[in-house]
């Protein structure tokens, strides 16, 4: 594993997510490995 650099604009807010979460993928900055992620088409 080596480093790693991440920029984003506005605030960042960690989460901790039990259960369903209903994210918009398109501000998500990062998330752990571990999560089990399903994207759902609308």
């Amino acid at each position: 594993m080596g480093d790693v650099f991440l920029s984003s604009f506005g605030g960042i807010i960690e989460r901790e997510v039990g259960g369903k979460f209903v994210i918009d993928t398109g501000h998500v900055v990062a998330f752990e490995g571990s999560l089990d992620l399903t994207q759902v088409t609308t």
